[in-house]
């Protein structure tokens, strides 16, 4: 087509900087996740094994 929109670099179906803020809350949504997980762990398990 004559006059079509034409993208010079391809960037998929999502912008870059919505993808990279997607990837880290993320990758921090797990890692608080982890963490709150080890230290529930942590205070269940350790007060058993020191009695």
């Amino acid at each position: 087509m004559i006059g079509a929109p034409a993208v010079h670099v391809f960037e998929g179906p999502a912008p870059p900087e919505l993808a990279s803020e997607f990837a880290s809350r993320a990758l921090g949504v797990g890692l608080v996740g982890w963490v709150v997980l080890g230290l529930v762990l942590f205070t269940l398990v350790l007060p058993k094994r020191t009695a």
